[in-house]
């Protein structure tokens, strides 16, 4: 039931950090997807980490945005379940 929690919290705050970074609130966006993936940190949105690369981008903070979106990179690999599920 916590994991299922977890998982749900994730989701609604990547939710709205989407709406956030649409709405070119990029600082507000950073936060919200951040808490998305500390929601459920032992399996974090790719999508969502990519999100918050860009917004990071979009507030010029290079090095951090690159770090992030290596790490979507490596959540999406071979081998990984979104890796194999995008290789189909």
């Amino acid at each position: 039931m916590d994991g299922y929690k977890a998982y749900l919290r994730s989701t609604a705050y990547s939710i709205i950090g989407t709406l956030q970074y649409k709405r070119e609130k990029f600082a507000d966006a950073e936060i919200s997807l951040r808490k998305s993936i500390d929601a459920y940190p032992a399996q974090p949105d790719p999508v969502a980490v990519l999100r918050l690369a860009l917004a990071l981008d979009k507030q010029e903070k290079y090095p951090e945005a690159l770090k992030e979106a290596n790490h979507a990179v490596d959540l999406t690999k071979e081998g990984t379940n979104v890796g194999k599920a995008g290789a189909r």
